[in-house]
């Protein structure tokens, strides 16, 4: 009886309690859920901070073996009070929880959950910066206002972590030029291949005869979901047989459409539009292309999902967006901007399905050899000293 109560004591003491801290619950798995599985198969807690989760998310990450935290986190335009209270909240349940490493990554959480982390007493804290986002790309009064703020708090937040993870190795640059890596060693850079993709959880798939489009994306300006309404008008007047869709995941994000936009791209008979689903994987069978004609990006988690099921990807000559396309053997890149671009690319693939087909096939074995998430979540687990397995 007492050996056992020794042998449960040391579980106890080596089982370390992770923390992720993001924006949406709905988002936890499907972002990070490689990652968490890592975590826990080296005998690791796993807990998440999102702002309030429904009912079937929650229901989700349970099932998953993921506890759940809502914390008053709101994106959109800084509020000190608000951003303030979200921190404070932060902090608290970290320290209730006892939580002994954090994983920051989306940006709002990048540039408050490392300073409440310290104040908790939390001993490892990384941070992924998944993209630079809506301050960092236009030159509006409103985004000029966000970015000035945006880089004294990442200045101050990204110094008290321990890693920083650039998705590309652009956004490292242009944060380093603007001051904001002025007190995080070197040593604690790293440039990884986005979130990565788990290979066997999106295995490759045949590619459909019937030609379909497919994008799945927040409904933002900046991801050119305006440009894939028009570009998609275009080609579906040419060849009314193709069909578009589109798949919104909705948030507060201030350069969003609105539903009613949405749906008057549908009525028009732009594209099928639907709501964000819990599982992409039966849309991205369907699809015979992918595309993504985004303003800017880290690394597109659905675009590396979309290459390990083996689709031709056409997106946009962007930061973050370029990276994983190998131009003519894994799909094209077009100008941001140009649904005409765009639409030109459509019918180009629409019109070869054997080239379609085996750029489709590069994509694969792209996502394998570039963007596999295994060796991406060992960095991490590295970072935040999680890489050991807890011993029983």
């Amino acid at each position: 009886m007492q050996a056992r109560a020794r042998k449960i004591g040391a579980r106890a003491m080596s089982q370390k309690t992770l923390a992720l801290l993001g924006k949406n619950a709905q988002h936890v798995l499907a972002f990070r859920g490689s990652f968490i599985r890592a975590a826990q198969a080296n005998g690791h807690r796993v807990i998440a901070l999102t702002a309030p989760a429904t009912a079937r998310s929650r229901q989700r990450l349970r099932q998953a073996g993921v506890e759940h935290f809502d914390t008053p986190l709101r994106g959109g335009a800084i509020s000190p009070l608000r951003d303030l209270q979200f921190q404070s909240t932060v902090s608290d349940i970290l320290k209730a929880q006892r939580v002994d490493a954090l994983l920051a990554y989306n940006p709002k959480c990048v540039a408050f959950g490392p300073i409440a982390a310290r104040r908790a007493g939390v001993k490892k804290i990384a941070a992924v910066i998944t993209g630079l986002g809506f301050a960092f790309t236009g030159q509006t009064i409103a985004r000029r206002f966000v970015r000035f703020f945006s880089t004294r708090l990442y200045r101050l937040s990204l110094a008290a972590c321990d890693a920083v993870f650039f998705q590309n190795e652009i956004d490292c640059v242009e944060l380093a030029a603007l001051g904001v890596l002025v007190h995080v060693p070197a040593a604690r850079v790293h440039i990884i291949a986005g979130s990565g993709v788990d290979l066997d959880h999106f295995a490759e798939q045949p590619v459909p005869a019937h030609t379909q489009f497919l994008m799945i994306t927040r409904p933002l300006r900046d991801k050119g979901v305006a440009e894939f309404a028009q570009a998609c008008k275009i080609v579906r007047a040419r060849n009314p047989a193709i069909r578009c869709t589109l798949i919104c995941a909705w948030d507060d994000n201030p350069s969003s459409f609105t539903r009613a936009d949405i749906a008057r791209w549908a009525q028009e008979g732009c594209f099928h539009a639907l709501d964000e689903v819990e599982d992409v994987r039966p849309h991205l069978h369907a699809c015979t292309t992918f595309v993504l004609p985004s303003y800017r990006e880290g690394t597109s988690k659905v675009v590396l999902e979309a290459m390990a099921t083996g689709r031709a990807i056409i997106s946009t000559d962007a930061i973050g967006c370029r990276d994983p396309i190998e131009p003519g053997v894994n799909g094209l890149l077009v100008a941001t901007h140009s649904a005409t671009e765009l639409a030109a690319a459509m019918l180009e693939l629409a019109n070869d399905p054997v080239r379609n087909a085996a750029m489709g096939a590069a994509s694969r074995r792209i996502a394998r050899d570039k963007y596999n998430a295994t060796p991406i979540d060992a960095a991490i687990l590295h970072a935040l000293n999680l890489d050991s397995p807890a011993r029983a």
